[in-house]
């Protein structure tokens, strides 16, 4: 990439306090009502634990939140917000809302350093990435680590042009706020105060001083992943529940070429504008980038690095948990473009028109049901099936939290392979409709069915709506599925027919 010395950028459009607060609210509202209609969908397997172990503050499952992976702070921020809700309501995803307030605070220090109209530029690729119209709608900690990502870089950006310990100060704090909420936010927040250290000491010009900075990076990537390690020891307790530590033969370098491939493949508009820049510099139809282009992959190529010395490990390095980098991405596409480069993508509707498409997939995405285990659990926590055996695939925490939320039965878990017509005898003797509940495995119809017959077991498998109306053959049961007791009436008609 050359080598990169002055931090000089090309003079600043004029911007007016009254243009930025329309280019916000315009931005905000669009995006607050994805959100909202976008939280009514069903509740899947990772957003039912965050609300289990929530809880309605000061109720939180500490058990749980100790000996997960994770912080605790997005936990608590849930914890906090249920309380507004009667019962497990979709409307605690409006905590959202403050990883959109985070992520419009970004554009507006982008807007200050960029400019208003490449500031929107950064601010409509990151919106139109796969990975964040998946990802900003859940209730997990991946909206607010994006916000958080782009007011961070944003940040960077403007301690890179003009270097003020005010900037470090507020690094500081994104980097607690961030580390408060994830694994991953806690890799980030080490990777943007080093790459701004490291920025400095690089404009130095001083061997030496570049050197201390490759040392203070070290340094933090060995203090992170010093903290990773005990975290991914297990509990000694024996209470650890966290799936990032998974089996060893899970990992390795093809499941890193995987994640990463599905990741770029997750940022496709920030990939198109940056081939287009390629192709239009091959044609000489452009000029050179602006500096800071290559500081913006710093952070995203440490996070990556980082994560794959991991994931040689444990597969802690996964397409979600790459949410940080991708507003690093889209400001270094925007960056090497220049303002020549943006005014051209901004031209006529043909780039418009590309970005709707290559958006429109992940939106449509974002919006369709991946489970829906509150209805399993519904069907689980029947109050007549206290103290029966429940049958699972995955039992686990996810299954007691889940007991807990929607109906408060209490059902000792019992891996499904163990079921036969012996076991069923608890559920027909207190008349427990609901014998297995099967969600986030990746068995089809078929097998549940093959593995019914094997065992002779008269069991009827019902999969969540909407796709019980549409089920086949090589349908998965992870979107949620319960075995139920036949009814008295399909009994009688099956012996009638005998």
């Amino acid at each position: 990439m050359g080598r990169v010395r002055a931090m000089t950028l090309p003079p600043i459009p004029a911007l007016t306090w009254r243009d930025l607060t329309w280019l916000l609210v315009v931005i905000g509202l669009i995006w607050a009502g994805l959100i909202i209609f976008g939280s009514t969908r069903p509740f899947w397997f990772d957003e039912v634990f965050t609300l289990g172990a929530a809880g309605r503050f000061p109720d939180v499952d500490w058990p749980v939140v100790r000996a997960d992976v994770h912080p605790p702070g997005h936990v608590l921020l849930v914890s906090l917000v249920a309380r507004l809700f009667d019962g497990p309501s979709y409307g605690v995803r409006i905590l959202n809302l403050v990883g959109l307030a985070a992520y419009l605070a970004g554009l507006a220090v982008l807007a200050r350093t960029l400019g208003g109209p490449r500031a929107v530029v950064v601010g409509v690729l990151i919106g139109s990435c796969g990975l964040t119209l998946a990802l900003a709608l859940e209730l997990r900690a991946y909206g607010l680590l994006l916000g958080l990502s782009t007011l961070g870089h944003g940040v960077l950006l403007a301690e890179l042009r003009t270097p003020r310990a005010a900037h470090l100060w507020l690094l500081g704090g994104v980097a607690l706020a961030l580390g408060a909420l994830h694994f991953y936010g806690t890799l980030l927040g080490h990777a943007l105060i080093g790459t701004a250290l490291c920025a400095r000491l690089w404009q130095a010009r001083a061997k030496a001083k570049l050197g201390l900075g490759l040392l203070i990076l070290g340094f933090l990537t060995a203090v992170f992943l010093l903290w990773a390690g005990l975290f991914l020891q297990g509990d000694p307790l024996g209470e650890r529940v966290s799936w990032i530590a998974l089996q060893a033969a899970q990992a390795g370098p093809l499941y890193l070429v995987y994640t990463v491939a599905l990741f770029l493949a997750n940022i496709s508009p920030v990939l198109a504008a940056s081939a287009l820049v390629w192709l239009w510099r091959a044609k000489g139809l452009h000029g050179r980038a602006e500096a800071g282009a290559f500081w913006m992959l710093v952070s995203s190529i440490m996070v990556v690095v980082t994560g794959a010395a991991l994931g040689l490990i444990t597969p802690t390095l996964t397409v979600k948990n790459l949410i940080v980098c991708v507003p690093g991405l889209a400001l270094a596409a925007v960056l090497w473009a220049g303002p020549v480069g943006v005014r051209r993508m901004s031209r006529g509707p043909v780039p418009a028109l590309a970005l709707a498409l290559l958006a429109a997939p992940g939106l449509w995405k974002a919006v369709q049901p991946v489970q829906d285990l509150p209805w399993v659990l519904r069907q689980a926590a029947d109050p007549v099936c206290d103290g029966v055996p429940l049958y699972t695939l995955d039992g686990g925490v996810v299954h007691r939290l889940g007991l807990q939320l929607y109906g408060g039965a209490q059902r000792p878990l019992v891996d499904l392979r163990a079921l036969s017509e012996e076991a069923l005898v608890p559920a027909q003797e207190v008349g427990c409709p609901t014998v297995a509940a099967l969600f986030h495995v990746t068995n089809s119809v078929a097998e549940v069915e093959a593995f019914l017959h094997a065992q002779s077991l008269a069991l009827t498998l019902t999969l969540a709506p909407p796709w019980d109306a549409t089920r086949q053959a090589q349908t998965y049961v992870s979107h949620g599925a319960v075995l139920r007791l036949p009814s008295p009436e399909a009994l009688a008609n099956s012996g009638a027919g005998g």
